[in-house]
């Protein structure tokens, strides 16, 4: 037998009903935080007629997207051409005060190889507009497909539980991403795929 247990674990079989508790606040917790990220992608929907909505990471991946229908299957490539979105909608980012979280705000494209010459289009049309408001340029970060990303500040329990100010705290940058969109959309959706040089 190689486990052994210590006096940690002790301590944690002498609380273990609290423990317990605090296990089932933690997924009611998570419960909340979905049901609010839900209502405001739909929300998103509602007062931006032709958006599309993805959710269906919210439970696992803690992020969500909206997206033009237009750009839903652009040019018939199977790609949402660009997404908008908020990630890391977990109570552990939320609440993490240093640099490295990932509760954000984003303008995303489905990048890929195949798609690159699409994608290399939309980085010359970015380089020439202004981003959403509030957003930062992202297009040479890390993350692969990132173009904008706005990092949303901690949020302390009270403003948390509060489901009011949560819902808007969510959903303004939302609304500046499509703002943004439709603002130059004319552009987007023109986007030729740009000739590559293969070497």
């Amino acid at each position: 037998m190689n486990s052994a247990l210590n006096e940690s674990h002790v301590c944690l079989i002498k609380k273990w009903s609290i423990f317990q508790k605090m296990k089932t606040s933690e997924q009611e917790i998570e419960k909340y935080l979905n049901e609010v990220a839900k209502t405001v992608a739909a929300e998103t929907v509602r007062r931006y007629p032709g958006l599309l909505q993805e959710i269906g990471k919210l439970e696992k991946e803690h992020w969500f997207d909206v997206y033009p229908g237009v750009l839903a299957n652009f040019r018939q490539q199977g790609i949402a051409f660009l997404k908008f979105g908020i990630e890391g909608i977990e109570p552990a980012q939320i609440v993490r005060t240093d640099a490295n979280g990932w509760f954000r705000a984003y303008v995303y494209g489905d990048r890929s190889e195949q798609h690159e010459a699409l994608f290399s289009a939309l980085d010359a049309l970015i380089q020439t507009v202004p981003g959403p408001n509030g957003f930062d340029l992202d297009i040479n970060g890390p993350g692969v497909g990132y173009y904008y990303t706005k990092q949303l500040s901690p949020l302390a329990p009270d403003k948390l539980t509060d489901v009011q100010y949560l819902t808007s705290y969510l959903l303004e940058p939302l609304v500046s991403a499509v703002e943004w969109y439709n603002k130059h959309s004319k552009e987007i959706v023109a986007i030729q795929p740009t000739r590559i040089e293969r070497v």
